[in-house]
């Protein structure tokens, strides 16, 4: 069964009714519960995806560091992450021993070691993407820094 609204111009709603009792598709149903009418003569927007849906990506290797450097890519002075990217901070991000962690973090652990609670790994360089590890920064919650390495320390600790 149809919508019953009809606008002014003799538009009928083309969506479905979702009860047969009232007669009204959700859509209408919920601009009676916010605005106390129908808003006949409004019309209904299409349903459209704000940004498109990608496949998920499926790193390659056997261990989580061959996966993890199968997806670095050289750029320049940069290594850039070419996996997975978390659409609120717009950094990588990838599954490493069980938990979802950045890709600046990950790069951090396989080079560094573990990190204590309440410290980040933020990258240094401008380049939300790069995983270098002398372009990372660990640091507290406030700022300071966790370990006071300089660029050149941590580029000999990569082995770079």
């Amino acid at each position: 069964m149809k919508c019953t609204v009809t606008s002014s111009q003799g538009v009928r709603c083309k969506n479905e009714a979702h009860s047969q009792k009232n007669g009204l598709c959700l859509a209408h149903r919920s601009r009676i519960a916010r605005w106390g009418h129908v808003g006949a003569d409004t019309p209904l927007r299409e349903y459209v995806r704000v940004a498109p849906v990608s496949a998920p990506k499926y790193l390659k290797g056997e261990t989580d560091e061959e996966k993890f450097f199968n997806t670095v890519v050289w750029s320049g002075q940069h290594q850039v992450w070419h996996g997975g990217i978390c659409k609120a901070t717009g950094l990588g991000q990838l599954s490493y021993n069980g938990y979802n962690q950045t890709a600046g973090r990950v790069s951090w652990l396989i080079h560094c070691g573990p990190l204590p609670r309440g410290v980040r790994v933020i990258p240094t360089c401008g380049e939300r993407l790069c995983v270098r590890l002398s372009h990372l920064q660990a640091v507290y919650a406030n700022g300071e820094p966790y370990v006071d390495l300089s660029p050149a320390e941590l580029d000999e600790l990569a082995g770079v």
